[in-house]
């Protein structure tokens, strides 16, 4: 007798995705410091987020990330698929001595004396075999004296093409500051990092329209703002950044980082932290995707100040 299953519908299957549970690094709980992956956002946001302020813009709290459970499960499938990628690249990061890469220390979280949270996705380890039918001897001395760390994206179609125009620093200020963080605390040389885009296919006919434009654009400006299409190196699933030389940024970069994330844990209350958005402006980001906007707006524009970062648009 063949066997039938019951109907279930989206609302359902959103709800046993979110049932499965979900990541250490995105439990739902007070945290006392701000998430390295969003210290760039607007600080009262992250202050609500830190003090586990109840959402006032979704119509339930516990079903209002259900999208974004879906996603992460989706980011976490595409890191393993990266990650047994490169371990079978041929990779200049591998010196002649050893039989490749593999990628370690997945997912551990940050030392007690870090101003931030967050869970590194890896480091590149150099590996020799010590025969064919042995298991893999990680050695320490490979590295060419280099500590490499490894952080994977999955991105949407707009931060995609964001990152892909403006480049890494521009284009994705969070990434810069996460590993900058990352590295400094947990004593990176380098760090790689690849970045997947959810949806090729929408990217290849943007760029298709923007080809055009570029060639046929009536203004010079319309031509000049689709250049982006014409570069060599586009690709629409991946892109692959590394940075060889961490401490080079530290002096410029990591002070800052660290005053506005001691800021945001110093501030007693959220509702005071001075908004770096206005929800009433009518633009529709950043304020028409925060959680807290309608609690925003109520309570005004704060008088707490936290100092951004060199990484914040403007």
């Amino acid at each position: 007798m063949a066997m039938e299953l019951g109907p279930f519908n989206a609302e359902d299957y959103l709800d046993g995705v979110h049932a499965l549970g979900v990541l250490p690094e995105n439990e739902t709980r007070r945290r006392f410091k701000p998430r390295a992956s969003s210290l760039n956002n607007c600080a009262r946001q992250q202050a609500y987020y830190m003090h586990n302020i109840p959402r006032t813009n979704k119509e339930e709290e516990d079903k209002g990330r259900r999208d974004n459970k879906v996603t992460a499960e989706l980011g976490r499938m595409a890191e393993d698929l990266t990650v047994k990628t490169i371990t079978g690249i041929e990779s200049p990061l591998v010196s002649p001595e050893a039989d490749g890469i593999a990628v370690r220390n997945r997912q551990v979280a940050l030392p007690d004396e870090a101003c931030v949270t967050g869970h590194p996705d890896g480091e590149i380890h150099q590996f020799k075999r010590e025969g064919a039918n042995e298991p893999t001897q990680y050695a320490e001395e490979l590295r060419d004296d280099k500590r490499w760390g490894f952080e994977h994206k999955l991105f949407g179609r707009y931060s995609y093409l964001k990152l892909f125009k403006l480049g890494l620093f521009k284009g994705a200020p969070n990434i810069v500051s996460q590993v900058l963080l990352y590295g400094y605390y947990l004593g990176w040389d380098a760090v790689n990092i690849v970045v997947l885009s959810q949806d090729a296919s929408s990217m290849r006919g943007e760029r298709t329209t923007s080809l055009r434009l570029h060639t046929k654009g009536k203004t010079p400006e319309t031509r000049k703002r689709h250049e982006w299409a014409t570069r060599p190196d586009w690709n629409p699933k991946v892109l692959v950044y590394n940075l060889p030389t961490l401490s080079m940024f530290y002096d410029g970069f990591i002070p800052q980082l660290k005053a506005r994330a001691e800021a945001l844990i110093a501030a007693p209350d959220p509702d005071e932290v001075i908004r770096e958005a206005d929800p009433g402006d009518g633009s529709p980001f950043p304020c028409n995707y925060c959680d807290w906007k309608d609690r925003c707006i109520e309570v005004g524009p704060g008088s707490v100040f936290i100092p951004p970062t060199p990484l914040q648009e403007g």
